[in-house]
């Protein structure tokens, strides 16, 4: 496969992961304004990625994702892709975040596996929803509702129950 295919590729399932997330997401807000079922993948999802509780704050927390979620998933026109083998780092937006200037693709993004792939060009988009700052390392549900990071995860989660594709190894829910 060419470059262009491999990106291609992982941004079709960047795509059918936001549009099973969003229609999980819409089933789980039929169940609002109650207390939500613990016990319920999508639920369990928002706890492990936003650090989100079951409380009051737990439905609008959910609409916040949501609407981030749709905001990616309105990117259905192609920002550039580039292909840039001397790049070190996956990917990249340019910091202006303009979104004409595309989206870059490193090595590592080549070489990497499709889990991975998936995740890191969802991220990307992320960057123009929420901006270009990360909270990796946070505990918070505000900072993560605008990380790129966490939301990629919450979508993988939440779509295919498999999150940290680019780490050590994927993890199954």
């Amino acid at each position: 496969m060419s470059d262009l295919d491999v990106i291609t590729a992982a941004d079709q399932a960047r795509q059918s992961a936001l549009a099973s997330a969003v229609s999980a997401i819409q089933s789980l807000q039929q169940g609002a304004p109650e207390v939500p079922d613990g016990n319920d993948p999508t639920v369990q999802a928002f706890q492990r990625q936003l650090f989100v509780v079951l409380d009051s704050n737990f439905w609008d927390v959910v609409a916040q994702a949501l609407t981030a979620i749709e905001s990616n998933q309105a990117y259905t026109g192609y920002a550039p892709f580039i292909p840039d083998h001397t790049v070190t780092d996956f990917a990249h937006v340019d910091g202006s975040l303009d979104y004409n200037l595309g989206i870059t693709f490193g090595d590592p993004f080549f070489n990497a596996d499709y889990t991975c792939q998936r995740e890191v060009i969802t991220h990307e988009f992320f960057h123009y929803v929420v901006g270009a700052q990360h909270h990796y390392g946070t505990t918070s549900t505000q900072d993560a509702l605008a990380c790129p990071h966490h939301l990629a995860e919450l979508v993988f989660d939440i779509a295919v129950g498999e999150v940290g594709g680019c780490g050590d190894g994927a993890t199954c829910f």
